[in-house]
């Protein structure tokens, strides 16, 4: 049984799976008291071609293919998938490779409001169940000066967050304004996921 906003959730046992090495949705799985392991996904990224699909879809994508690369071997179990972008007009900002592209990034995103994406898939591959879904955030940065996002950069690592920043590591020195979800922008948006589970535990009876 799962507890959230006083709302119980019965997961009839199974195991649920987080398709994920990301330590921010590992921390938020965390506060919200569920009991889970983690897996890296097996899908290799760099055999996909992703301008294949739209930016907006994207995400959506990446998280199905994740979670469906543990479900086959964890078939009875429930899987969760998550892959988050950034987008600002129609570029997809995802991890930088360097410190100078996390410093590009971050100079296109001053001032501007970009889009936080990110693709959730919850599958149960023995009773043929995938809930699948993408969440939006929009944020609005603070007019930076180059000066202003190198300090930033210095007060967290960027490789390993999209958009090359961590709005939970002084989000505040940067960003203006959000709208939506706040846990969405760090990768896990949490309202629908919960209402997702309440769907699949239903189908799940």
């Amino acid at each position: 049984m799962y507890i959230y906003n006083g709302l119980n959730l019965h997961i009839n046992r199974q195991l649920i799976i987080l398709a994920s090495n990301s330590p921010r949705r590992v921390e938020i799985l965390h506060r919200l008291n569920f009991d889970f392991i983690k897996k890296s996904p097996l899908f290799i990224e760099e055999t996909f071609n992703k301008s294949d699909f739209l930016p907006e879809l994207l995400p959506l994508v990446l998280a199905q293919k994740k979670a469906l690369s543990i479900s086959e071997n964890y078939p009875d179990d429930l899987i969760i998938g998550c892959d988050t972008v950034v987008i600002l007009d129609k570029s997809i900002f995802e991890k930088p490779s360097s410190l100078d592209d996390a410093i590009s990034m971050c100079s296109k995103l001053s001032g501007k409001t970009h889009r936080v994406i990110t693709g959730v898939s919850l599958n149960v591959h023995a009773k043929s169940i995938m809930c699948s879904f993408i969440d939006t955030t929009y944020v609005t940065f603070k007019v930076l000066s180059l000066n202003d996002i190198k300090q930033y950069l210095k007060l967290i690592n960027p490789l390993d967050k999209a958009g090359g920043y961590a709005i939970q590591e002084h989000g505040d020195l940067i960003v203006d304004s959000i709208k939506g979800s706040y846990d969405n922008i760090v990768g896990f948006p949490t309202e629908k996921i919960i209402k997702s589970l309440q769907i699949i535990n239903g189908l799940s009876v």
